[in-house]
Formats: C-alpha cells, sequence, structure tokens
C-alpha cells in the first residue's frame, strides 16, 4: 500500500487543492482537510525514505534550502511582534509542511521517477478537472457561458486562473520537449478556461513567460515553437476583435484600477506606512482591515487581504523582508534562464514561475501553503532547485576530473 501511495503521490497531492476550492462544500470541506494531510504525508514520506537526494549523504541541504529556511524562520519569529502572534505561527508552520513536501519529498520522487514522469501525473490529473470544469460546469450552469465570467465548479472564476498562470507555461513547454498530447491538450483546455474565466493576470503572465520559452526552444525546436508562436498568435488576434474580448476580458471599464485593486494597495501603503520596518506579523494581511477597523463594504470593495502577494508580505513582513524576497526570486529566476539553452528543464521552470509571479502581482496567494496557486508554485520553484543544484554537483565532479 505504502508502495501504492509512493508511486502515485503526484495525483493524490493535486487533488485535494483542486477541489479544495470547490463551489460545493461536500467536496470542498473533506478537501481542506485533505490537503493539510497530504502535506504531512509529504512530509512524512521524506522522512521515511530518510531524506534522500539521488543518494547523498541523508539531509544534504542546499543554498536554497537555506533560503528558504531562513524565509520560513523570520515567518515563525514574527510571532513576538505580530497583531496574532498564533496565527503568524500557524501559516508559518504551514509553509513549512510545504517546504518538506516539495523540497524533500517530491526531490526524491524525481529522483526515483523522474521530473517528466512527475509533472505528467499532476498535469494529467489537472486535465481531468479542467475538462469536467468545462463539460459539467457548463452544464450546471450554462448562463455564466454567456452573461458572466465563468467558473463552472470552482467557488470563484480567479482559482483556476491562477493556477493556469503556472501550468500553461508548463504543458505548453513540456509539449514542445515531448511532442506528447497530454500536455498539448491540457494546454489547450487551460487556455479554453482562462479565456471563459477572463483572469488577465494569467493570460499577462502566460504570454510574457514565452520570452523565456523561445529563448529556451528556438534553437532546439525551432518549427514546433514558431507553429505553436503562429497558432497562439493567430488565436489571439481573432479573440481581441470579438465582443466577447471587449466585454469579457479586457473590461476596459476596469483597467484603470486593475478591477480596484489600486484601492486594495492604497490602504497596504497605509497599513504598512505604520510598521515599515517588520511589519504586522506573517500572514496578517489577510486581518489587517479588521486590525485598523476598515469595513471593506463600506469601501464598496470585494478582495482578499490587499490584493497582493507583494503588498500583503511588506504588510506583514516589512519592506526589507519584501525587497530581498524580491530580489532573491528574481536572481533564482535569471539563473534558470541562464541555464535555460543547456538545459530546457530550467527554462521551462524558469518561465512558470516568471508567469506565477507576475500572477501574484494581483493575488494574494503566493504564501499561503494551502491554495491551488501555490501547491504548484512551489513545486516548480523545488524542481528548478533541483536542477540547478545537481547541475552544481556535475560542475564540482568535472573540475576534480580535470584537476586530478
Amino acid at each position: 500500500m505504502q508502495a501504492f501511495i509512493w508511486k502515485y503521490f503526484p495525483v493524490f497531492y493535486t487533488l485535494p487543492f483542486l477541489l479544495a476550492t470547490s463551489r460545493f462544500e461536500q467536496l470542498a470541506i473533506p478537501s481542506e482537510l485533505l490537503r493539510w494531510l497530504t502535506l504531512a504525508a509529504g512530509c512524512g514520506l521524506a522522512l521515511i525514505g530518510g531524506l534522500s537526494r539521488c543518494g547523498y549523504s541523508p539531509g544534504t541541504r542546499t543554498s536554497v534550502d537555506v533560503m528558504v529556511l531562513a524565509f520560513i524562520g523570520a515567518f515563525a519569529a514574527s510571532y513576538a511582534w505580530s497583531i496574532a502572534p498564533s496565527y503568524s505561527l500557524q501559516r508559518a508552520i504551514s509553509l513549512l509542511l510545504l517546504y518538506g513536501c516539495t523540497m524533500w519529498a517530491f526531490w526524491h520522487w524525481a529522483d526515483v521517477y523522474s521530473e517528466e514522469q512527475l509533472f505528467r501525473q499532476i498535469l494529467g490529473t489537472l486535465l481531468v478537472v479542467v475538462a469536467a470544469n468545462l463539460v459539467v460546469g457548463s452544464a450546471l450552469y450554462p448562463e455564466e457561458l454567456l452573461q458572466v465570467r465563468f467558473q463552472g465548479l470552482f467557488a470563484n472564476p480567479n482559482n483556476l486562473g491562477m493556477l493556469a498562470g503556472v501550468a500553461i507555461p508548463l504543458s505548453i513547454a513540456f509539449w514542445l520537449t515531448t511532442n506528447q498530447r497530454l500536455y498539448l491538450a491540457v494546454a489547450v483546455l487551460l487556455l479554453v478556461n482562462v479565456v471563459l474565466c477572463g483572469t488577465r493576470s494569467a493570460m499577462l503572465g502566460a504570454g510574457l513567460s514565452g520570452l523565456i520559452l523561445a529563448w529556451t526552444f528556438i534553437r532546439t525546436r525551432p518549427n514546433l515553437f514558431i507553429l505553436t508562436g503562429i497558432a497562439a498568435l493567430a488565436g489571439g488576434t481573432f479573440l481581441l476583435g470579438t465582443e466577447f474580448f471587449q466585454e469579457r476580458i479586457l473590461r476596459e471599464d476596469t483597467l484603470e484600477t486593475a478591477s480596484n485593486r489600486t484601492y486594495f494597495w492604497e490602504l497596504a501603503k497605509e497599513y504598512i506606512a505604520r510598521r515599515p520596518l517588520e511589519g504586522h506579523g506573517f500572514g496578517t494581511d489577510m486581518i489587517i482591515h479588521d486590525h485598523y477597523g476598515v469595513v471593506l463594504s463600506d469601501l464598496k470593495l470585494r478582495g482578499a487581504g490587499v490584493m497582493s502577494s507583494y503588498y500583503g508580505l511588506a504588510v506583514a513582513m516589512g519592506w526589507p523582508v519584501t525587497l530581498a524576497f524580491i530580489g532573491l526570486m528574481g536572481l533564482f529566476v535569471f539563473r534558470g534562464v541562464r541555464m535555460a539553452r543547456t538545459d530546457p528543464y530550467a527554462g521551462i521552470y524558469a518561465a512558470s514561475l516568471l508567469s506565477g509571479l507576475i500572477v501574484c502581482i494581483f493575488e494574494p496567494a503566493l504564501f499561503s501553503a494551502g491554495n491551488c496557486f501555490s501547491f504548484l508554485f512551489w513545486l516548480v520553484f523545488a524542481m528548478l532547485a533541483r536542477r540547478l543544484y545537481y547541475r552544481k554537483l556535475m560542475a564540482a565532479g568535472a573540475a576534480r576530473a580535470g584537476s586530478g
């Protein structure tokens, strides 16, 4: 039984995060619990496996491990000055579980079965869910296809949109790498879902990630990449000229305020100014309005936190930690881009991370371990860290061999 769970753990990992965002309580409530049990199970499997990484000494830490643990340690330490100490500590512990599951359990899983098999299981599971979202969601809520932003089986149209921001570049890139129809099907269905739900941040992120994918594939797969690009350009050009695009995606009257997000950002600046260095405690960006007696409904605003992962981090932890995080993440993605020509997988992951980071400008999703965005984003992060680390070991081994 343990061997079966381990072999198909990526599927068991993916489903609770997707189903927890369902609009149906019968699915959402048990899945909310299951996603935490899954994270704990991943950490348990990592421990059972002896914290092994490709046969190297158990518990071997990388520079990325040190960086991530330093941030999680700072988040936990904010308990001392947080406006909600227990809440900040719980949020830090949830990130620790996510770190253990992605950086140790799935790292080892990829060592055993391969990264391609890891994402094949995850994207295959996602394919089933997005297909059901289109078919069943359209049957149950046909009015959403014609009148409002489509959300289908999800509680919010942006839930699937945020996830797609990471998954679309990932699936397109695996299609370019393997020619397997599974990945093309995932990419197409995700694009259809994103267009119907009108998540502009996902479209922006996925579009800009194409620059990294071009850098990665234009020399190795020029014909397929150019054909894919032409198809995407033709589809996008057709969509731009439709009334659907104007009314459901562009939504010109909301562009200037980014669907009222700029009002949240103005509130965030006021909160940050009160504690610019230390912040209010990790995770408190989600409850900060109550702390200062701001009633969003009175301001005719609707949303979570301050509607940005980066403003949210500054509210919670202050500007120094926020700028350090943004700088290090930018450097991390840049290292992936530098490796892309010699290691396409590094380019794939860098493109997906860039897209996800763009989505997080507009969504408070990056540091919430239990949502349907971060489970995939941080797994991609872990796989890029894995490739960077093994590349470093190979270079060190070659250098020793040359000197010998």
